[in-house]
């Protein structure tokens, strides 16, 4: 019964060979996961560690989940779906042609009921036909798709190719401005913006982000053109908090620093403390008045008054250009003058939050303790608080 041995041998290495070909669409989700789910831990440590302001960081987590869901979308479409089948099916027909046949083959040519010579034409064939499956050169690299995930200079390529075909999609540019933006590119960015402002000069977003751009572009300076584009966005909308900001901070590079700390205390009047931009401005005009030697403490909102501000726009931006140790070195000194405010204001609920997570981050588990404990002292007749602190002392510690 040794053909049927035989027979069995090659279906196996068969299946053998053929199982990465079943497999790959399986291993395609599971890298695409993988990778996604390392960008989501990367935003809750820089959100936490308060490089990172909450609005963005919800917009990259939106961004995250919306590229997975399109990659998953894109492995799995009808049409991919169609083709794995189809494919599975003709690899599936080829293997049992292949060993069915060979069989038969055998059966007609061959004597199963005598041994064979080793040099007889019936061995021969019997040789040639059991060969054939493990000669099939059928690596999951020759067969299978890259299972890297696409970066997002791939996703603004294919964005760009419909804006090719469809240049009047106003959404596209501004999707497309942002997306330059978020990797660095403000030249592209300015002229996504340039073109969205062209076919639509009445959204107020979209206007303030171009002027912005403009000013990234000029390398911090605020241009004519500049000041023109976010006048006319706060005469559409005269709250943008982003165009506000910008025209105070051109009158601070005008030589007017007094008028920009008139203009950005009066914008963190009008915020709510659930504002992403709410920290930055405050550190902002703290730094201003320290440089000018002014006392702004009774202009400040309430909540804001002798309270530990956010790393600033600058320190942040900094950080960018940093080696890993300086950074750490960074961060870890913020922390610490974190801590060292709140042992004199420590009535900041949001600063204590902001220590527990940071410390926790870091891997500073005592500190991280030790500041909770402080913290439920303070607050411990507030319910709320204290289940605010509770959750903030779950962040997952660094490994």
């Amino acid at each position: 019964m040794l053909w049927i041995s035989l027979t069995l041998l090659m279906t196996v290495a068969a299946l053998l060979v053929a199982r990465p070909i079943f497999q790959n669409s399986r291993r395609v989700a599971a890298a695409g996961g993988t990778v996604y789910a390392a960008q989501l831990k990367e935003i809750d440590r820089e959100e936490a560690l308060g490089l990172l302001p909450t609005e963005d960081a919800q917009l990259a987590r939106l961004e995250i989940k919306r590229r997975l869901a399109s990659t998953e979308i894109e492995t799995t479409s009808p049409e991919d779906v169609e083709m794995r089948r189809s494919d599975q099916f003709t690899l599936a027909g080829v293997v049992a042609t292949i060993v069915l046949g060979s069989a038969v083959l055998y059966s007609f040519v061959g004597a199963p009921d005598a041994p064979s010579s080793p040099h007889s034409p019936q061995a021969r064939t019997v040789r040639k036909a059991s060969a054939a499956p493990s000669g099939m050169t059928l690596s999951p690299s020759s067969t299978s798709t890259n299972n890297s995930v696409a970066p997002v200079d791939e996703m603004m390529v294919r964005l760009e190719d419909k804006l090719a075909l469809n240049p009047d999609d106003v959404e596209g540019w501004r999707m497309l401005g942002w997306s330059r933006f978020r990797t660095g590119d403000v030249e592209g960015a300015r002229q996504a913006y340039k073109k969205a402002v062209e076919l639509d000069a009445t959204d107020a977003d979209t206007l303030s982000a171009y002027g912005e751009a403009l000013i990234r572009v000029a390398g911090g300076r605020i241009s004519e053109e500049a000041s023109s584009v976010l006048e006319s966005t706060l005469a559409i909308n005269p709250n943008d908090a982003r165009a506000r900001f910008l025209l105070g901070l051109k009158k601070e590079q005008d030589g007017n620093p007094e008028a920009a700390l008139d203009d950005w205390i009066s914008l963190l009047a009008s915020s709510s403390p659930g504002d992403a931009w709410r920290n930055d401005v405050h550190s902002r005009i703290e730094e201003l008045a320290d440089q000018l030697g002014i006392d702004v403490t009774d202009r400040l909102p309430a909540d804001l008054r002798n309270h530990p501000s956010a790393p600033t726009a600058t320190q942040i931006e900094a950080s960018a250009s940093m080696s890993d140790d300086e950074r750490q070195t960074m961060i870890e000194g913020m922390v610490s003058r974190l801590d060292q405010r709140l042992k004199e204001s420590p009535d900041d609920l949001d600063g204590w939050l902001r220590l527990i997570r940071a410390r926790r981050v870091l891997g500073q588990t005592d500190e991280a303790d030790s500041a909770l404990r402080r913290a439920q002292s303070e607050f411990s007749k507030d319910a709320d608080a204290l289940a605010s602190l509770e959750e903030a002392a779950t962040v997952p510690l660094e490994d």
